[in-house]
């Protein structure tokens, strides 16, 4: 700081309060320490202050400001998710299963005629059935429903369009194709989201 001190003294430098601040800082690190961390500005309505890095009522969630009072609701609202959800594609999972053993009945019953065109749309009824429940009233599986679980869109809580719900059910029958494991993500979101989730800008919530 004497650098400073001898360029204010030639008039190199103007004394300024930031000077003075910084060399108060400079001579006691606690003092700059506490002078930073309780140092206020204006707020962006400027009625008041508001603390360096923003304000505590707010945070930052993928590049959007959510008030902190409804954060704390969706963290409780998504308590339990997980487990529920697991659940809920079990029971997806044996209704979908079901379906093969129907498929060779009605392809017995047409003498196997009608088995390439059922054994051709086999594989993409999960994607269909998901999409389509997703997207419809119901905003949710048969599994989601009797767990009493929805799909809701992340921005305004409504129900998701088509195309989100299809690229929901894509992304997630291709996370399981690639092993499964980046499911493990919403061990570790605050609000029991997937990438999956995320990605198509979704959440599950209970409802």
């Amino acid at each position: 700081m004497w650098g400073l001190e001898i360029l204010a003294g030639c008039g190199i430098a103007r004394p300024t309060p930031f000077l003075s601040l910084l060399k108060r800082v400079s001579n006691n690190p606690r003092h700059a320490e506490e002078t930073l961390s309780e140092r206020s500005l204006p707020n962006s309505n400027g009625d008041g202050p508001e603390r360096l890095g923003g304000s505590r009522n707010t945070r930052f969630n993928l590049g959007k400001t959510v008030n902190e009072a409804d954060y704390q609701q969706e963290i409780a609202e998504s308590e339990g998710i997980i487990g529920r959800r697991v659940i809920a594609y079990a029971i997806d999972f044996t209704l979908l299963l079901m379906i093969w053993p129907l498929a060779l009945v009605f392809s017995a019953m047409s003498l196997f005629t009608l088995a390439p065109a059922l054994f051709a749309v086999i594989p993409v009824l999960p994607l269909l059935y998901h999409t389509g429940m997703i997207a419809s009233s119901a905003q949710g599986t048969l599994g989601m429903r009797a767990l009493g679980l929805k799909v809701v869109r992340e921005t305004d809580g409504t129900r998701p369009d088509p195309l989100q719900a299809f690229i929901l059910t894509a992304l997630f029958y291709l996370t399981l194709a690639t092993s499964g494991l980046l499911l493990l993500w919403c061990l570790f979101d605050d609000r029991s989201r997937c990438l999956h989730d995320i990605l198509s800008g979704t959440k599950i919530i209970r409802g």
